[in-house]
């Protein structure tokens, strides 16, 4: 028998065991980890978030992500609700003649896996355009031969995408970044019922060299135009060892049927919105067609995650107290939904987080001199425009200063594996400085730490003497690190930001 030893506070005192070690951060860096936290998401937006598309918000997304002038929009895109709606109403018929049809289907849609990919995750590992092609022609050839074997005339296997129409996608929705094309290489399966759609989904799982990344169930979560299937991404390897990722989309018949009734509709909203969007040059427009777009072929959660996504960072403490706030909303109103206007606003519990970690940190009877250092401290990683290394931070503010500082803030700055100082999440520089990360001259704020402009101008001067100094332009007072990527390191960050810290410094 194990004997069980009862140990109150009295007789261990706790606290000061604790206090003989050095606290550090748990963070979620790991892929598995990151999935967790995004998959926690997917659920609260699930079941939180409200389903009922506004066109208004989506105007509002436009207006922010374009920088269009403030309700230029107001109201343009309800000219589109006709459209919208004879979409949705056709896709709900041929889905409730399924339901009909087949007494499981809701248990079959809700039965089917979850799978949430990061953003990093959903990338290729190449930013070569031309070697994304010639990886896709590949997985074209050699995935879609082991799909026409197992689903023989359910297989549709088209060509890759076109060399233009994938760099024209590149451009107009990814902004440029190649590795976000994940479609050159696609295959889809059409399926009579869910069931024998799910065996489809079953002998992907037994395909060497395939792993399936993302699920996107539609059929839980119907797009905003009302389409459903399944949509996932997953990663081929190659005969040469590479990995290409592609797409796989799961149809039911009778929805691929509708589909092709509906384009009608699809294509006058599609063609309409460039004419709503006023005064932006060709380029732009052709963007906002492919924003808005993307938008109404995402369904509600979907748009409600990746919002919470951004908002949480991959931080599990920001992602809990994100729920927490849902909860309390949920308890004061039952039933309660969020919309993009509540979204926006669902900072402020992690505001109220940060604020009490700084009172631990620096508590009332903290000297100013100490206070000072750490104003410093939290300055100079506002102003700068990339994580500064340890070596940076400790040549500018004094080795003893900086040892002494860096430890009480290491629970918001933790150090990575590279000797960066980094930050948990981006809204601890919101925090600090003021929404949106611009410093605040205001005396009424009454926040524990708040970086004023005066601070940020100080910190800007620093790092621009700083940078100054590691190109030779002015004599250093200090010895600067003997590791030559370190070295490296400093003096692209000279270069690429003297200028910037010499303006903001004045």
């Amino acid at each position: 028998m194990i004997p069980v030893v009862q140990i109150t506070l009295s007789q261990c005192n706790i606290i000061e065991l604790f206090s003989q070690n050095k606290p550090v951060e748990l963070r979620v860096d790991a892929t598995d980890q990151q999935n967790d936290v995004k998959l926690f998401l997917y659920n609260l937006a699930r079941k939180y978030a409200d389903r009922h598309f506004q066109w208004n918000d989506l105007e509002q997304s436009l207006e922010t992500e374009f920088n269009l002038e403030k309700n230029s929009l107001d109201g343009k895109l309800k000219e589109l609700q006709g459209p919208l709606m004879l979409s949705k109403g056709a896709y709900e018929a041929a889905i409730q003649k399924e339901k009909i049809v087949d007494s499981n289907f809701d248990k079959l849609i809700k039965e089917f896996p979850i799978l949430k990919a990061t953003k990093d995750e959903l990338k290729q590992l190449t930013t070569d355009f031309e070697v994304i092609l010639k990886q896709g022609e590949e997985v074209q050839k050699r995935l879609g031969d082991e799909l026409r074997s197992i689903w023989g005339d359910s297989a549709i296997i088209p060509q890759i995408k076109e060399r233009a129409e994938a760099w024209q996608k590149i451009v107009d929705k990814y902004l440029g970044k190649v590795e976000l094309l994940r479609d050159v290489s696609r295959f889809s399966g059409d399926f009579g019922t869910f069931a024998k759609l799910r065996e489809a989904y079953e002998s992907l799982l037994a395909i060497k060299g395939l792993t399936i990344m993302n699920i996107k169930n539609k059929f839980l979560d119907p797009d905003v135009l009302g389409y459903a299937d399944i949509n996932m991404n997953a990663s081929y390897t190659l005969q040469d060892g590479s990995v290409h990722i592609c797409e796989i989309q799961l149809h039911l018949s009778s929805i691929r049927i509708v589909k092709e009734e509906v384009h009608v509709h699809y294509e006058t909203i599609r063609t309409t919105i460039p004419r709503l969007v006023k005064n932006v040059t060709p380029e732009v427009s052709k963007q906002i067609q492919q924003f808005a777009i993307g938008r109404l072929r995402c369904s509600q959660v979907e748009t409600a995650l990746a919002t919470l996504v951004e908002k949480a960072g991959g931080v599990f403490l920001h992602a809990r107290l994100l729920m927490e706030q849902m909860e309390e909303m949920d308890a004061k109103s039952p039933g309660w939904k969020f919309d993009f206007s509540d979204l926006q606003h669902l900072s402020s519990s992690v505001y109220s987080h940060y604020d009490e970690t700084l009172k631990r940190i620096f508590p009332l009877k903290t000297s100013a001199t100490l206070r000072n250092k750490g104003g410093l401290f939290m300055s100079l990683i506002c102003a700068a425009e990339e994580p500064l290394l340890s070596t940076s931070m400790e040549k500018i503010m004094g080795e003893e200063d900086f040892l002494i500082v860096k430890g009480k803030l290491s629970l918001l700055f933790p150090t990575d594996s590279g000797g960066y100082i980094t930050i948990t999440h981006k809204s601890v520089v919101d925090f600090l400085t003021g929404f949106g990360g611009e410093a605040s001259n205001n005396k009424s704020d009454k926040r524990t730490c708040l970086i004023s402009s005066d601070m940020m101008k100080s910190a800007n001067v620093k790092l621009c003497q700083y940078c100054l100094e590691l190109i030779g332009l002015i004599e250093s007072e200090g010895v600067f690190p003997a590791n030559t990527e370190e070295i490296e390191a400093l003096n692209t960050y000279a270069w690429k930001h003297l200028v910037i810290h010499a303006c903001k410094g004045g």
